[in-house]
């Protein structure tokens, strides 16, 4: 059984919030007495027990009122805690400790609460685990522990003071209490909830029942569809294998034609080659004859091994010589080269570290300088004779050893001297503060002497005034008036109890009546089966107008569109009978419709075939000829740089006159020139042999009038012909790029002719024959199969809605039979049946007359009411005339302690002379120490100056002694830095220095020798370029023979060749061409035939591959798709949705019988134990005992059946009567009341605990009953 042991309070109501503040309270067994005054927090205990087992705060609260104010100790924040140590119901130590925070924000106070931790303790008492409110529900684990309800803790246990009298509060208040007490609320919610899912899934059986039908027909749906997919799939199977049957009769017609075609082309392409021979012959003629016209004066005459073995000796031998000194001078420039580069390379490099040790130097000798001004400097500052730079470095460092010495010993002395100053301002200030606390003291002396003097005067006005003990006077009398009148307005209750008991028996007359009347009306109800059943098949006629309207609307949009070009839509829409029937002969119409619409489409798919498959070879021998087109214009294209582009091409005679004119013109300028040097060199030869003084010019015979004239005569001719051979080199060069591009271009004049006949003749032919089937044949054929398309489409979608309408209609037809079907049957049990005698009265009538009843009953209960409220009345009378003698006994009490203070007087009296003249003596003393406080404060004043003036003067003394010292150490490591630098140059830098300077001059000289070798090679090297130059023409001379051989040797082979393609085209053109034609064509016609005959096929194939794939598609439906799995599951479903019903009936009606004899067990043993309770509590006779009665709530039959409620009120029993105790008890009885119907719910529902907490129990209690109270909770 659990029990509490002990509670610590902290920062809760006026406990304060700091540690020293806990507050610890322990119980005890069987009983602990709190006591104490008014506001020392007896209450705040009993509601932090409450909010320690429930985090329920007191009534009328906020949070932020439950803890501490910060405003009370000037914080922002304050905390709240409660630690609870109880035993749970296994008798082991529990610990829980909730915390709390109130923070004062700019307008209100805001609450939080923090986490609550739970600690267990195993047998030993050590700590087993501890968890917080972050892992659980920390309040329901401690309910948990203590092992009764939530609601019992808050209503009955712990109950607040100022909720102590529920019991007899309003109805609504005590029935919540109680409901929360029996937990009634959870029992009746899942009887509701049962009831709810048993009606949810009747609902579902219907909707099932439903469902199960529609999945019926679509599982007969889908297996009609499987046959049909499977029919048609045979019959693509059979047309597919006849395509392939004429296929491969089309392969050896196709190869047949192919043979032909090739034949045709081979014919063509020898007539080209003729061509393109007998172009290249001619070109060969000319090339020769332009050949003999260039070598006829260096004609070889040996044979052709022996011209090229002469050719090659001549190249091996003198061109090779001429060649590798030529490269050896070339090298030998190159290496003479790099050495200048390597030279000119090493001198930058020299200049460079010259002239970066001549800016060394330059630094050297600066510094070297600054050296001697700082040993001037330091003479001057450290008083030094005769210093160089070398020795002073080390007497820097020395007199700054010493100097660093000196000012440690001076801050020695200063920190002795401000620590002296100190100590004896630490002795004033101690001396001051002893005199400031003197005179706090005094102060707080007189202030307390000076509220004991108020008080006491105060007490002697009181004693003194007569006026005060006057108003008690006239209080009393007052008080005494009221209750006399109070006492005359009071009544006889035992008269109106019995008139109360006359009406009661009047009710209860009427209330008999009214049960006569409810069983008659359930007579009615029960001799009325066949109205049920006529009722019953109304309500399944309504279920099938409401299935059939639902489908109607699912199918409005489908049905519009379906009937919308119909004469029978009107009719459709009107009449629901019809509709299958109509439907029926429209989708016969439509595939009638479809069927010939279909043929059509084959008849001009197939005229639509052939003539594109004429199309497509005139396209194809279209793009045939565009590709040969494309080949020649490439090859043209590529011929030389003379054809560019289109516009070239279409110049090409031109051009080719324009080479022939080239050609002619560089052979004219070619022999011009060989014709010039011969003249000039035998014009030359006879100047040089003429003996004779008078020089005569060999062309115009005139006489030169010195040997200087003849000489330069002879130079300028000798000038020119040195240029004639590299002239004849460029005209050469020239003569053969122009005979190379004038050979590719006669080559080429074949291929242009062929380019000019397919361009300006063929193609234009083929396109406007491509043109009449684009624009005429074809779109016109095209047009019609669209517009017969567009007819199968819609035909299509009206099929498509006819599909998704069919078992809907279906589904319509069914329930309209049904509905036949259930007219017939209710105007068969109107005539079969007849009703009961009982029927003929009226049930209108009968429920009228219960109303009157009930509004009789209802009358009576005011009146009743009205009597209770009169004796109410009186009982508050009673209550108030108890109020004012307590009033009045208060006031008698105050006037005889007048009476008692008065008789205190004189002692008051002295008490105050003796106040007045301490106060008096604290006064003069304070005056004496403000004058030695005034003294201490001005010594300590200037004490502390003293010390400021001395740590000033100190500081400033050490800073001048620290910048002198710093200056001193810059100057010391400059001096080093220098010293160091100098060392270095003179120790290595001036030797480097004179080094690089020699090494400089011999790299000049040795680049000089090099540049004169570089000039003397290229002289060298052009005197072998010409050389060079005469061989090379004499090598050409000798390649011209070679060429002129091989052109003659070429002219033959194509001689020949021609011969031979001649007599091939003969052999050719002998084959019958009309034949060859005819059986063209007969080859072309059957596979034509062929063809068209594939065609047919391809379209039946289509047409069965849509009809395939439409059945495809609707078996994918979601309504047809894996229908038969669905019905299964579906029929499998609703079984178990009914058995599941069945069980959930009887569950509901065990649960309901369980509740009921619960609460009447257990109201039952609540009543017996408060009828034990007043009897031995209560000592007054009026009532005999008090009991809680719980009537259950007026109802239908079928709310009763649903769920029970009670309501719930005290009344108190005296002989037969039995009242409302509600305004008819005193306050004391009211107390009473509710304590004693607290221990029986506790003694009831708390079994596993044995704790109760009463607040102020005798509270409006006489002695007696708070004595035998006392007794009855020992």
């Amino acid at each position: 059984m659990s029990s509490i042991e002990k509670m610590t309070i902290q920062g809760i109501r006026s406990y304060g919030p700091k540690e020293q503040d806990t507050q610890i309270i322990e119980f005890f067994t069987p009983v602990t007495l709190i006591v104490g005054q008014n506001g020392c927090g007896k209450t705040t205990v009993i509601e932090c027990l409450k909010y320690a087992t429930t985090s329920d705060m007191p009534p009328n609260t906020k949070g932020s009122s439950f803890l501490f104010d910060p405003k009370l100790i000037d914080e922002v924040e304050t905390k709240g805690r409660i630690k609870l140590y109880f035993k749970d119901t296994s008798g082991l130590t529990v610990q829980v400790q909730k915390n709390m925070c109130s923070t004062q924000k700019a307008k209100k106070l805001e609450f939080r609460t923090l986490e609550t931790i739970i600690s267990r303790y195993n047998n030993q008492g050590k700590l087993a685990s501890t968890i917080t409110s972050k892992c659980i529900n920390a309040d329901a684990e401690v309910i948990n522990a203590f092992g009764v309800s939530k609601a019992v803790l808050e209503h009955v246990i712990f109950c607040h003071q100022e909720d102590s009298n529920w019991p007899l509060s309003d109805g609504k208040l005590l029935k919540t209490r109680f409901d929360d007490i029996f937990a009634a609320t959870k029992y009746i919610k899942a009887l509701d909830t049962l009831k709810k899912i048993r009606l949810e899934k009747n609902q579902q059986i219907k909707q099932m029942e439903i469902e199960r039908k529609h999945l019926e027909t679509y599982k007969n749906r889908s297996e009609q569809l499987k046959r049909d997919s499977d029919e048609n799939t045979k019959k693509l199977e059979i047309l597919r294998s006849k395509k392939e049957d004429l296929t491969e009769k089309l392969k050896p017609v196709q190869k047949q034609l192919d043979f032909y075609f090739q034949e045709s082309a081979r014919i063509f392409e020898i007539k080209i080659e003729l061509d393109k021979l007998h172009n290249e012959k001619e070109l060969f003629e000319k090339q020769i004859k332009e050949l003999l016209a260039t070598t006829k004066d260096c004609l070889f005459t040996g044979t052709d091994e022996e011209l090229e073995q002469y050719v090659q000796e001549y190249a091996a031998t003198t061109n090779k010589m001429r060649r590798e000194e030529e490269d050896e001078t070339n090298k030998r420039i190159e290496v003479t080269k790099n050495e200048i580069k390597k030279s000119n390379e090493s001198k930058s490099m020299l200049s460079i570290k010259i002239g970066a040790l001549d800016n060394k130097y330059r630094d050297y000798l600066e510094r070297k300088k600054q050296l001697n001004e700082f040993s001037k400097k330091s003479s001057e500052i450290l008083q030094i004779e005769n210093c160089d730079y070398e020795n002073l470095e080390p007497k820097l460092a020395n007199f700054l050893n010493d100097y660093d010495d000196e000012t440690l010993v001076l801050q020695e002395n200063n920190r002795a001297q401000e620590s002296q100053l100190q100590s004896k301002i630490d002795s004033e200030r101690e001396k001051k503060s002893k005199i400031d606390q003197s005179i706090q003291n005094k102060k707080e002396t007189i202030l307390k002497c000076k509220k004991q003097l108020e008080s006491i005067e105060d007490e002697l006005s009181m004693i003194q005034n007569d006026k005060v003990q006057s108003e008690l006077n006239e209080k009393i009398k007052n008080y005494e008036s009221e209750i006399e009148s109070q006492n005359m307005g009071l009544i006889d209750v035992n008269e109106l109890q019995l008139e109360i008991k006359k009406i009661e028996q009047e009710r209860s007359t009427l209330k008999k009546n009214e049960q006569n009347l409810d069983l008659a009306i359930n007579k009615w109800h029960m001799n009325s089966k066949v109205k049920t059943e006529i009722n019953m098949l109304r309500n399944d006629k309504k279920s099938k107008l409401d299935q059939i309207r639902k489908i109607k609307i699912h199918i409005e949009e489908d049905l519009d569109n379906f009937f919308q070009d119909s004469d029978n839509y009107n009719l459709v829409k009107s009449n629901d009978s019809r509709l299958k029937g109509i439907f029926e002969s429209e989708c016969r119409e439509l595939g009638l419709k479809l069927t010939n619409l279909e043929n059509n489409r084959k008849d001009i798919d197939k005229r639509l075939c052939a003539q594109e498959l004429k199309r497509k070879m005139l396209n194809d021998d279209l793009r045939s000829k565009e590709n040969k087109l494309r080949n020649y214009e490439d090859k043209l294209l590529g011929l030389n740089d003379l054809i560019t582009s289109e516009s070239d091409i279409e110049r090409f005679d031109s051009i080719l006159e324009k080479l022939q004119e080239e050609q002619k013109n560089f052979l004219d300028e070619k022999g011009f020139l060989s014709g010039v040097d011969k003249t000039y060199k035998r014009f030359v030869q006879q100047l040089q042999l003429d003996n004779d003084d008078k020089h005569s010019c060999p062309v115009c015979m005139r006489c030169f009038k010195d040997i200087d004239e003849v000489n330069e005569t002879i130079s300028e001719l000798n000038k020119y012909t040195r240029k004639i051979p590299q002239k004849v080199e460029d005209i050469d060069l020239k003569l053969k790029l122009t005979n190379s591009k004038l050979e590719q271009m006669i080559n080429a004049k074949s291929i242009k002719e062929s380019y000019d006949k397919i361009k300006n003749e063929e193609l234009s032919s083929l396109r406007s024959q491509i043109e009449n089937y684009d624009k005429n044949i074809l779109p016109k054929l095209r047009s019609e199969m669209k517009e017969n398309d567009e007819k199968i489409k819609i035909l299509e979608k009206r099929k498509s809605y006819s599909i998704n309408l069919n078992n809907e209609i279906i589904l319509i037809d069914k329930s309209s039979n049904d509905l036949n079907e259930i007219d017939k049957k209710i105007d068969l049990i109107i005539k079969n049946n007849r009703l009961d005698e009982s029927e003929d009265v009226d049930l209108e009538s009968l429920n009228d007359e219960k109303l009157l009843i009930q509004s009789d009953i209802n009358k009576l209960n005011k009146l009743i009411e009205s009597k209770q409220d009169e004796i109410s009345k009186n009982y508050a009378r009673t209550d108030r005339v108890n109020i004012l003698k307590e009033k009045l006994n208060e006031c008698k009490t105050k006037r005889n302690e007048l009476v008692l203070k008065f008789q205190k007087k004189s002692q008051l009296i002295d008490k105050q002379e003796e106040l007045m003249v301490e106060i008096n003596d604290c006064e003069q003393e304070i005056v004496n120490l403000n004058e030695k406080l005034k003294q201490s404060i001005s010594l300590l004043k200037d004490l502390v100056a003293n010390k400021e003036s001395l740590m000033v003067s100190n500081r400033e003394n050490l800073a001048k002694r620290n910048s002198f010292y710093n200056e001193i150490k810059d100057m010391h490591k400059r001096v080093c830095d220098l010293r160091e630098f100098v060392s270095n140059f003179e120790k290595n830098d001036e030797f480097k220095m004179s080094e690089y300077k020699k090494e400089f001059k011999a790299l000049e000289y040795t680049e000089r020798e090099l540049n004169s070798k570089l000039e003397d090679l290229y002289s060298r090297a052009d005197e072998i370029k010409l050389e060079i130059a005469r061989h090379e023409i004499k090598q050409r001379e000798l390649n011209d023979n070679l060429q002129l051989r091989e052109k003659r040797r070429q002219y033959e082979l194509k001689k020949e060749q021609l011969m031979k393609k001649t007599e091939e085209l003969e052999v050719k053109d002998n084959i019958n061409l009309k034949d060859f034609k005819s059986e063209q064509n007969k080859l072309e016609k059957k596979r034509d035939d062929i063809l068209k005959e594939i065609s047919d096929i391809r379209t039946s194939m289509s047409t069965l591959e849509g009809r395939i794939q439409a059945v495809q598609e609707e078996l994918n439906l979601d309504t047809i798709k894996n229908a038969m799995d669905k019905y299964m599951i579906c029929t499998s479903d609703l079984r178990v949705l009914e058995y599941s019903v069945l069980d959930i009936e009887k569950y509901f009606k065990a649960l309901d019988r369980a509740i009921m004899n619960y609460h009447q067990m257990k109201m039952s043993e609540i009543n017996k134990i408060i009828k034990q309770l007043w009897r031995q509590v209560y000592r007054g006779v009026d009532i005999d005992y008090i009991e809680i009665r719980s009537e259950e709530e007026s109802a239908t039959e079928e709310q009763i059946k649903s769920r029970r409620t009670y309501n719930y009120r005290v009344v108190l029993i005296k002989g037969d009567a039995c009242l409302d105790m509600r305004g008819r008890c005193s306050a004391g009885q009211k107390v009473l009341a509710s304590i004693i119907i607290r221990l029986a719910l506790a003694e009831t529902f708390c079994l596993n605990s044995g704790i109760l907490a009463l607040d102020e129990p005798t509270t409006n209690l006489d002695r007696e009953n708070i004595e035998s109270l006392a007794s009855a909770l020992v």
